[in-house]
């Protein structure tokens, strides 16, 4: 749900209807959740962004585009 929020331009009703008919709020709800787990620790928010850097548009590019080395550490390796 929270994808869908922040890649698309869809209402938080339609977001709704398209994921089992569920309310705006829960849609709000689940939104608030990710954001909320993201301030709160770090290593998942960095878990977080790599996995859904590989969800953009530029994905398509992941080796030779900006998220190239997003989710590798100072070694060159993904993380463990």
């Amino acid at each position: 749900m929270y994808l869908a929020k922040v890649m698309t331009p869809r209402s938080l009703p339609e977001i709704g209807r398209r994921f089992g008919n569920r309310d705006h709020t829960t849609v709000l709800h689940a939104v608030r959740k990710i954001e909320e787990m993201a301030r709160a620790d770090y290593a998942w928010r960095r878990s977080w962004n790599c996995s859904s850097a590989c969800l953009t548009p530029e994905a398509a590019s992941f080796g030779n585009g900006p998220f190239a080395d997003a989710c590798l550490n100072s070694n060159g390796h993904p993380p463990a």
